[in-house]
C-alpha cells in the first residue's frame, strides 16, 4: 500500500499544544503571533497572558467610568441608602422606565439576573404586592422622595 500523502490543509498539533488551545477554542479563528523564538505552546501562553492582561485594563477603565457616573449622580436619596451600587443604578434605569430586557443589555447582565437584582431592591425597600404593583410602588417612592 503506497504511502498517503499529507494534507496541506490539516493543521497538525501535540496534545500538549491541544491542551493549551482549549481557553481559546471557542473562538472561531485566532491567529497567535509571538515573539520570535516561541515554541507553539509557549506562544499560546503568551497569548493568554497578554490577553488577560489587555481585558483586566479593559475592565479597570470601564470599572472607573462607572464610578464617576456614580459620583456624578449626586447623593442618594436616604431611602435607598440601604441599596448596593449596582442596586441603586438599576433603579436609576427602572425610574427611566427601561424593561427588565433593556437593562441588561445596558449593564451586561441576563434578563434573570436583572429580575433577581430587582426583587432584592423590593425586599430591601419593603415593597410587596404583584409586579405592576411593586414597580409603580417604587417610582413613587423614589418621586416623592426626589
Amino acid at each position: 500500500m503506497p504511502k498517503q500523502k499529507p494534507n496541506l490543509n490539516t493543521i497538525y498539533i501535540s496534545e500538549r499544544l491541544h491542551e493549551s488551545l482549549k481557553p481559546i477554542s471557542h473562538c472561531t479563528l485566532t491567529t497567535v503571533v509571538a515573539p520570535m523564538g516561541y515554541g507553539k505552546t509557549t506562544a499560546i501562553n503568551w497569548y493568554l497572558a497578554e490577553r488577560t492582561k489587555r481585558e483586566e485594563l479593559y475592565l479597570c477603565q470601564k470599572y472607573e467610568v462607572r464610578q464617576k457616573e456614580l459620583d456624578n449622580a449626586g447623593p442618594r436619596p436616604m431611602v435607598l441608602s440601604s441599596l448596593t451600587d449596582r442596586e441603586h443604578e438599576i433603579v436609576m434605569l427602572l425610574q427611566q422606565r427601561l424593561s427588565n430586557r433593556e437593562i441588561g443589555e445596558k449593564l451586561f447582565l441576563s434578563e434573570g439576573s436583572v429580575k433577581q437584582y430587582i426583587n432584592q431592591i423590593y425586599s430591601k425597600l419593603h415593597i410587596g404586592g404583584d409586579t405592576r404593583t411593586k414597580r409603580k410602588q417604587l417610582l413613587e417612592l423614589l418621586s416623592s422622595n426626589n
